[in-house]
């Protein structure tokens, strides 16, 4: 029975990528940020055989050398004065030697499209992670969340989502980005990724209203000012 549910959740994630505009690779990199809670499936050489064709055929290709890959992480962590298709493109060339060996994508390179996506398809990125939350309210999560400049571990129920300002565990309000607290981390208890903010680390300044609310509208853009109008 456990079989049949995650062969129809392959089936499901390969028929989202057929309606996917492949010429666009920043379109291309959401899919992958989609099915990462999955990335076993590229074990399977059918599955993998089967992705890495369909980009081979729209004009993706695999990563050339150890060097290339250094720039890409060099270009993704400073997002400057960069193009964008091409640096989708080189992410994707590096997924693909991956899936090629019908190996999941390594750990490295699922960073890059955290990243990659939490930079450049924020709106869309964080909304799917909204409603990942919400349809797992009533379960219990692992929550990694910065508290004045240190990272601590919290486990508990997930009651409530107040979409883009705050969670509720076990009773207790967390706001996503707030007064000497922010959430870097929230997963299932089975591992499965709820919600990823890169930019959230212990470095990062929350000691007053100004920088909060300009890091709340640069990571969460009109969601945030939308979900705070709600409010007031």
């Amino acid at each position: 029975m456990e079989k049949n549910i995650y062969q129809n959740r392959i089936n499901l994630y390969i028929n989202e990528l057929d309606k996917v505009d492949l010429a666009n690779p920043l379109v291309v990199l959401e899919w992958f940020y989609k099915v990462s809670d999955a990335s076993i499936m590229f074990q399977i050489s059918e599955v993998s055989d089967l992705i890495y064709t369909k980009l081979i055929n729209n004009g993706y290709r695999e990563v050339l050398s150890s060097e290339e890959e250094a720039k890409t992480y060099y270009s993704l962590i400073n997002a400057r004065m960069i193009n964008l298709d091409d640096l989708a493109r080189n992410i994707i060339a590096l997924i693909l030697k991956s899936i090629k060996e019908h190996k999941s994508i390594d750990l490295t390179v699922q960073s890059f499209i955290k990243i990659f996506n939490e930079k450049f398809n924020a709106e869309d990125i964080f909304s799917l992670m909204m409603e990942r939350l919400k349809n797992n309210i009533g379960t219990r999560i692992v929550a990694t969340i910065v508290v004045n400049n240190e990272f601590i571990l919290k486990v508990g129920t997930l009651n409530q989502v107040n979409d883009y300002v705050s969670i509720t565990i076990d009773e207790e309000i967390i706001p996503f980005i707030g007064k000497n607290i922010a959430i870097s981390k929230l997963n299932s208890i089975n591992g499965n990724s709820l919600y990823n903010n890169s930019r959230v680390i212990p470095s990062m300044d929350l000691s007053n209203a100004t920088n909060i609310t300009r890091l709340n509208e640069e990571i969460f853009k009109d969601n945030y000012r939308q979900a705070v109008a709600k409010v007031i």
